[in-house]
C-alpha cells in the first residue's frame, strides 16, 4: 500500500511501538533505526513527488522474495528473527544471488543473532538519502553458520520502506 510520507512515519512508529508476535516486541531497541528512518522519509518526501511503499515479509528465507522486479530507490530495512540460529539478511541487485557471498550486486547485510519466540533480535539499515537498485531489489535470509541453511519456517521478518515508483 502506497503512503504519503507524512504518513510512513506514523506507520513505522506504530510497528516499532507495538508488541507481539508480528510487531517487534522490543521496540526501545529500534529508536535510532526509527529515528534515522524518519529523517530520511521526510528529507525524500519534500523533493519527489512519489508515494512510499513499507514492503512487509513475514517468512524471508534462502528463497529470494522481490521487494520490486524493477528500478528501486530503498530508504531502508528493518529485520527481526525469532530463530535459534544466526541469521544474514541481504539485499540484492542481480536476477539470480547467491546468498552469503560478495557476489556483485549485493546492496547491504544485516547481521542478527540468535534468537528466540519470546526474545526476538532486531537489526536494521538505513541509506540517506537512499540506496539505488538499477534492476530489480530482492531480500533473503540464511544461517550465518554455514550461508545455505535456511531459516525456520515463519521466523525472518523484514520491513522496507521505498519510492513507490
Amino acid at each position: 500500500m502506497a503512503f504519503q510520507y507524512n504518513a510512513v512515519a506514523q506507520v513505522l512508529e506504530g510497528i516499532v511501538g507495538s508488541s507481539g508476535s508480528s510487531k517487534l516486541g522490543y521496540p526501545q531497541a529500534m529508536t535510532p533505526w526509527l529515528r534515522a528512518m524518519k529523517e530520511c522519509i521526510n528529507f525524500n518526501g519534500r523533493f519527489i513527488e512519489d508515494d512510499h511503499v513499507i514492503d512487509v515479509f513475514t517468512d524471508v528465507d534462502e528463497v529470494e522474495q522481490t521487494i520490486q522486479a524493477d528500478v528501486t530507490w530503498l530508504y531502508g530495512v528493518m529485520a527481526k528473527s525469532t530463530d535459534d540460529a544466526a541469521q544474514v539478511v541481504q539485499l540484492w541487485d542481480v536476477a539470480t544471488p547467491t546468498p552469503g557471498t560478495t557476489q556483485t550486486g549485493q546492496h547491504g547485510t544485516i547481521q542478527l543473532a540468535l534468537g528466540a519466540a519470546t526474545t526476538p533480535v532486531v537489526g536494521g539499515v538505513v541509506w540517506f538519502p537512499y540506496e539505488y537498485f538499477g534492476t530489480t531489489c530482492l531480500i533473503s535470509s540464511t544461517d550465518h553458520a554455514d550461508y545455505a541453511t535456511a531459516p525456520a519456517t515463519d521466523t525472518v521478518t523484514t520491513w522496507s520502506v521505498r519510492r513507490n515508483q
